[in-house]
């Protein structure tokens, strides 16, 4: 009888051993001990456990992953058994368990299209566009009356004048020009043979002298 009861008690705590192996391996869970080995338990997390596990895609070889087949069995090559590989919920799918979201601090959010934006400050110069900077020189000698444009950075317009330039050389064939012009006028009618085309010559002369030579716009000239 007591040989029975044994035995019993034996299969008993085989039983419980193997069920809370499922959940539980030694050694040390909070207030509970293998009843074979007297070893203390504690929970199971590894996450591969815990994941879902899909449908069965093939049968492979975990020594020779290159051998697959449709059906479970052994490799004829190796003589090991084949394991399945399960279909994967989502390929992108990671599992985390919730003790270990809790110790990174992971927070979960919905997903949704918006536009994201971020404010970066770095360190910079700012420096002139060289490719837009243009230098003022003159053909002709003279000096500066008045500055219309008279500190660095200020905002300048088409056509504004930037300066005022006096200089005897433009002044004398600016007089020569609105001599050729006055004689042109004076002897256009003049009865000598020759006279008027050649007082034009002299006024296109002058103007072509102050536009080329001293590089006078045809609206400054008018």
């Amino acid at each position: 009888m007591k040989k029975t009861f044994a035995i019993l008690f034996l299969a008993a705590a085989c039983f419980v051993a193997g069920f809370g192996y499922g959940r539980w391996y030694g050694p040390g869970a909070p207030g509970w001990r293998c009843p074979i080995c007297g070893m203390r338990m504690v929970p199971d997390d590894n996450p591969a456990s815990q994941q879902p596990r899909g449908r069965i895609l093939y049968y492979q070889d975990p020594h020779q992953p290159s051998y697959r087949s449709d059906k479970p069995g052994l490799n004829p090559e190796t003589g090991n058994e084949l394991q399945p590989v399960y279909e994967q919920p989502n390929p992108g799918l990671v599992m985390i368990p919730t003790e270990k979201r809790q110790w990174i601090g992971l927070k979960t959010g919905l997903v949704e299209v918006r536009p994201v934006t971020e404010t970066l400050r770095v360190p910079g110069r700012v420096a002139v566009d060289e490719t837009r900077v243009i230098r003022v020189q003159t053909r002709f000698e003279g000096w500066i009356e008045k500055v219309n444009v008279d500190f660095t950075g200020r905002l300048v317009q088409k056509g504004e004048p930037l300066l005022t330039l006096y200089s005897p050389e433009l002044v004398a064939s600016q007089q020569e020009y609105l001599l050729a012009l006055k004689a042109r006028e004076t002897l256009s009618h003049s009865p000598v043979p020759g006279v008027p085309h050649s007082n034009s010559t002299l006024a296109d002369a002058a103007r072509l002298r102050l536009e080329h030579h001293w590089g006078m716009t045809p609206a400054a000239i008018a």
